[in-house]
């Protein structure tokens, strides 16, 4: 467990994590995490066009997951050749998700569409940074860092291609290396309410405006 005042509890999941993934490289390397559904309406082939150049920006990446059975054979394909900085987790396991939000650094949603979504405002309160396409519910909860840092919580890819999330994972990366930015955006994030409690207070606040 951890809060925004103190994370030593998110390195130490950091940590554990790369241990259980295998992954031999510093702490100081930003772990991106992404749990989904592998499928076309979640941006996975995306992701996968783009794997060797997300790697290239000295980031660390781990999917969990499970769906169309041709991304499950590539993704497999490409871990075992990514040994040191990539593993594809085929499958879902709840305590395995909550690994990957509690200690990855980021969270990749390139989705084509997403009416909601659950998986950002899990990581936001993880402490974990969101790197979501400008769709739905991602865009109605994430606000970008360049465009209000001071009350940024991730990062924002307004284009469904492959330069446009690069960019912005470039952007991101860019940020965790710089510690007291960091540190704010994380605070941001695990500040973050949506809660029904939220919700009800808006609520009453628009109805009194009504009498």
């Amino acid at each position: 467990r951890f809060d925004s005042r103190d994370l030593k509890g998110k390195y130490e999941n950091k940590a554990k994590l790369k241990s259980l993934l295998g992954f031999n490289t510093n702490g100081h390397v930003p772990l991106i995490g992404v749990i989904s559904r592998l499928a076309h309406q979640k941006g996975i082939d995306l992701i996968v066009r783009a794997l060797h150049r997300i790697l290239d920006l000295g980031a660390e990446l781990v999917i969990l997951g499970t769906g169309d059975k041709g991304y499950e054979r590539l993704l497999k394909q490409v871990s075992d050749d990514y040994v040191d900085n990539f593993r594809a987790v085929i499958g879902y396991n709840e305590a395995k998700a909550h690994r990957i939000y509690a200690g990855s650094d980021m969270f990749l949603m390139p989705s084509r569409f997403e009416p909601c979504g659950l998986g950002q405002l899990i990581a936001l309160r993880y402490g974990t940074i969101p790197v979501v396409r400008a769709t739905g519910g991602l865009l109605d909860t994430i606000i970008d860092y360049d465009e209000n840092r001071d009350n940024a919580n991730g990062f924002i890819f307004d284009h469904f291609s492959e330069r446009s999330m690069l960019n912005t994972i470039e952007r991101a990366v860019a940020a965790y290396h710089n510690p007291t930015e960091w540190k704010h955006l994380i605070k941001n994030a695990m500040g973050q309410d949506f809660s029904w409690k939220r919700s009800s207070r808006e609520y009453l606040d628009y109805y009194k405006t009504l009498f």
